[in-house]
């Protein structure tokens, strides 16, 4: 009786498990069936979403584009409009905003402004005259004072403009190697604020005038009450692309020189310009292909071609 009790209940039990299996299934599966659809759906709608942002995005980046290529067009048409292709030229085009920088070239597509380098002046040599051989030779045996004599001397009666500044540089370097300070800086003032000895250039075409308002700087300390007209004067010089012309080159190094003896108070307004003018005419320096933006070999620096620069 036992026996025949046991196998009943595994009977049973053997017959319940099917119907527990398609419950199940009729629960489960219809459950699955919605999460896939749900699924399919939010990926659906995820991807219709990303549709309309990539197409929003697209639209106002085309906007965007646009906006940016009519400022450029802008931009290139006001700076062919410049006036000359010189100094002026460059310091008008740098002041106005437009551009960080611009290079001025000519037919060959040389720089004509700024240039990497100054041009040799075409001037006679005045060691040839026995005059200068006698200034130079007591300059080199160290005897100063004699020295400054003997090229003022040459300064006063030199009938050439450009080797009476010669003369004259010589003389103000003289006394200044005398420690006659005093001196010096009278004879700058005397030989370099007007008249014909204020355009005189060295034999590589610098401007004597301005490298002698930096050595009247170099003579002082900031303590002198004389110090800040002597910055003053020589910034003035150096901002001045109009009245006081000068290779770029001389007029970089001046400025460099000017902020550091001086300080940044001083810096002028276009020195950043001729630094990264000068920096690009040695890294790279190719005139751009057309009237649009390339890099150029300087890291975040872009250039374009307009009608003169």
């Amino acid at each position: 009786m036992r026996e025949m009790g046991r196998i009943g209940n595994l009977t049973r039990d053997r017959a319940i498990w099917p119907v527990l299996l398609s419950l199940v299934l009729l629960v489960v599966a219809p459950a699955a069936c919605i999460i896939w659809f749900m699924t399919e759906a939010a990926g659906n709608q995820a991807d219709a979403a990303r549709q309309r942002l990539s197409e929003a995005l697209g639209g106002q980046l085309r906007l965007l584009r646009d906006r940016v290529e009519a400022d450029w067009r802008s931009r290139v048409a006001s700076l062919g409009v410049i006036d000359g292709n010189g100094a002026a030229a460059f310091k008008n085009a740098v002041l106005s905003g437009r551009v960080d920088s611009i290079v001025f070239v000519g037919n060959d597509a040389a720089p004509i402004y700024p240039s990497p380098a100054a041009s040799p002046a075409r001037i006679v040599d005045p060691s040839k005259d026995t005059d200068w051989l006698k200034a130079e030779t007591l300059e080199l045996q160290g005897d100063n004072p004699a020295a400054a004599r003997a090229y003022a001397e040459l300064a006063a009666r030199e009938r050439s403009p450009a080797r009476a500044a010669r003369a004259a540089q010589a003389h103000v370097r003289t006394l200044a190697r005398s420690r006659d300070t005093d001196g010096a800086l009278r004879a700058i003032d005397g030989y370099f604020s007007s008249g014909r000895l204020a355009s005189g250039r060295d034999a590589h075409g610098r401007l004597i005038a301005a490298d002698a308002r930096l050595l009247a700087l170099r003579l002082l300390t900031p303590q002198d009450t004389r110090f800040s007209r002597a910055a003053d004067r020589l910034a003035t010089m150096l901002r001045d692309y109009e009245g006081t012309a000068m290779p770029s080159t001389q007029r970089l190094f001046l400025m460099g020189e000017l902020i550091r003896i001086a300080g940044p108070d001083v810096e002028p307004p276009t020195y950043e310009a001729e630094r990264l003018a000068a920096e690009f005419l040695e890294a790279d320096g190719r005139p751009p292909s057309g009237e649009w933006l390339e890099a150029t070999r300087i890291p975040d620096v872009w250039k374009l071609s307009v009608s003169r620069g």
